[in-house]
């Protein structure tokens, strides 16, 4: 099979989905959480929690790049645990420190739960394990979507990738007809471990662009890409589709390489940090709006300098982490599973 390009658009709509969840963070969740420390910024970006669903849409645009590049699913998985698990480690200690100078804002983390987050399945077992920062639950989502996509894969289900999405569609449409009339609680665990928490259509949107983009010539696009916005849009609020809408524009224009104003140093940069910045962003950031309002030295120029901190942080975990540690991780994990690559 022949190994593409590697793809800075990507790079860089990750970085912007990173800004914009840290934005949402900063311009209108404190302000919900800590109302009597709270400022009135210039802007407000409500809506940009959404850049989690042009995250997830991402992910499985990459999840066959992914595949393709590895040797066998053993390979694969080693390449996701040495790439995602050292910033992630960093971030839950990063976080769980934050904690302690929020006073009032949730329970402190106890060490057993702590222990629990560095598996990055706190959500999978069951439910009764907080996350370190709520941010978490992305990645929860991203490991079931691994774990999903691996039992594929073995099965030789992923090859049928159109009955695959048929099965999908037909599965979430039942499942939020039943919701409607409350009759989910036996369903619910395949909803979470099959739906993904309602984001396995996102997953395969991104996986419809890939198998488009790696096969040009095909026009099942034209008929995946609309069933999935369909199901999607009868699940959730008209904002949420409108902007899913938006993002499966934005992939048809990197597919057919019209986004290329995006190979600039700026969004390159932003896009190689992404990954720290959305990990570490959330508890620092909130610790330290929260210390410098309550010692009355909150400025204009306040917001700006903790965004530039966050930046310095996350700049400091892509290299320390996301480089050296990923990297040394990654030759351990190949040198102690060599026998079976």
């Amino acid at each position: 099979m022949q190994r593409l390009k590697r793809i800075p658009e990507l790079d860089a709509l990750r970085g912007f989905s990173a800004l914009s969840v840290l934005l949402f963070h900063l311009t209108c969740t404190f302000r919900e959480l800590f109302p009597e420390q709270s400022w009135h910024p210039m802007f407000t970006l409500r809506e940009g929690h959404l850049g989690v669903e042009l995250f997830f849409i991402i992910s499985g645009f990459v999840i066959f790049l992914s595949l393709e590049q590895t040797k066998n699913l053993l390979s694969f998985w080693i390449s996701r645990v040495s790439r995602l698990y050292p910033a992630y480690w960093a971030s839950v200690f990063v976080g769980a420190a934050a904690l302690h100078f929020l006073p009032g804002w949730q329970e402190k983390i106890s060490v057993t739960e702590l222990l629990v987050n560095l598996s990055m399945f706190q959500d999978l077992p069951h439910r009764g394990i907080p996350h370190v920062q709520a941010v978490y639950w992305t990645l929860s989502c991203e490991m079931n979507f691994y774990l999903l996509v691996s039992v594929l894969f073995l099965t030789g289900v992923l090859k049928k990738f159109d009955v695959l999405l048929l099965l999908s569609v037909l599965f979430s449409m039942f499942y939020h007809l039943t919701a409607a009339r409350q009759d989910v609680s036996a369903f619910h665990p395949l909803y979470f471990y099959f739906l993904i928490d309602n984001n396995l259509l996102l997953f395969l949107l991104g996986m419809s662009f890939y198998l488009a983009y790696k096969h040009p010539e095909s026009k099942a696009i034209f008929f995946r890409v609309p069933l999935l916005l369909a199901a999607y849009a009868y699940a959730h609020d008209l904002t949420r589709s409108v902007a899913v809408c938006c993002f499966c524009l934005l992939f048809f224009l990197l597919i057919h390489e019209r986004l290329t104003w995006l190979r600039l140093k700026v969004p390159e940069w932003l896009g190689k940090i992404s990954y720290s910045l959305y990990l570490m962003h959330q508890n620092l950031m909130y610790a330290l709006l929260f210390v410098v309002i309550s010692h009355g030295q909150f400025t204009a120029y306040t917001p700006l300098a903790v965004v530039a901190l966050l930046f310095l942080v996350a700049f400091v975990s892509y290299y320390l982490f996301e480089k050296g540690a990923s990297r040394w991780l990654k030759k351990g994990l190949q040198k102690s599973f060599a026998r079976f690559l």
